[in-house]
């Protein structure tokens, strides 16, 4: 569900480079939305999410999730 996730987040910014000269965001539709638009449930979005936070690639602002390191969202979904 994770790589499933960075795909997503990657697929919102695909013009972005790998070090972009200000962080991109993603605007977070309600997470029931994500969550059926993914193919899983809100409580296993919340984890994804949550890893990829721990990881330090995303952070989530208020309704927005904020791509911190693009490069690494990208090798996640690369390798998976």
């Amino acid at each position: 569900m994770t790589e499933r996730l960075a795909r997503y987040l990657v697929e919102q910014v695909p013009t972005v480079p790998d070090n972009p000269p200000t962080v991109p965001t993603v605007e977070l539709d309600p997470k029931s939305v994500l969550a059926a638009e993914l193919g899983t449930v809100p409580e296993t979005l919340s984890r994804a999410l949550r890893t990829l936070q721990d990881k330090d690639l995303i952070r989530t602002e208020d309704a927005d999730i904020v791509l911190t390191d693009v490069r690494g969202l990208r090798h996640l979904v690369d390798s998976a």
